[in-house]
């Protein structure tokens, strides 16, 4: 892999993590101290170039791996908690949580995914507290249905 250039360095520090240039290709181009005519030419040919967008994810892996994910799953559960925030929201975020917690469904269960939260959204708090105490004790049920006997 070929190693970034001061330049190309300067990029990617800007394109990941500058406040002002994040996502913002043509902008963290200049920065870095490539020409604002040639910016957004430049910028398009920076994240083409493999060991770029290599640096590119292997800078936002290290940001996801700390603090940041952790302020993320705050807001999403901020969200979540919230009575005032629209359902559809709040179904939306939860989602969110259950698939980066290794609870995404599986291929196929798209379908069914979309009509669960179709027949989620709109509900009250309340009802949605109910459905989730009939589902915890349907799977106490079946945990108690699993268990063998005592001795």
């Amino acid at each position: 892999m070929l190693a970034l250039t001061e330049r190309q360095a300067r990029f990617v520090a800007y394109f990941t993590s500058d406040p002002a240039c994040i996502g913002d290709a043509p902008k963290a181009a200049r920065k870095a101290g490539y020409a604002q005519s040639s910016a957004r030419e430049q910028a398009y040919q920076l994240l083409a170039k493999p060991h770029v967008a290599a640096a590119i994810h292997a800078a936002n892996a290290e940001m996801l791996s700390g603090d940041l994910a952790t302020m993320a799953i705050g807001a999403l559960r901020q969200i979540i908690e919230d009575p005032e925030a629209p359902q559809r929201l709040r179904v939306q975020a939860a989602i969110a949580v259950l698939d980066r917690g290794g609870y995404a469904p599986q291929h196929g269960a798209s379908v069914r995914e979309r009509a669960v939260v179709m027949e989620l959204t709109g509900k009250t708090t309340a009802e949605l507290n109910a459905i989730l105490a009939e589902t915890d004790a349907r799977l106490a049920e079946l945990r108690a249905d699993d268990e063998p006997p005592a001795p």
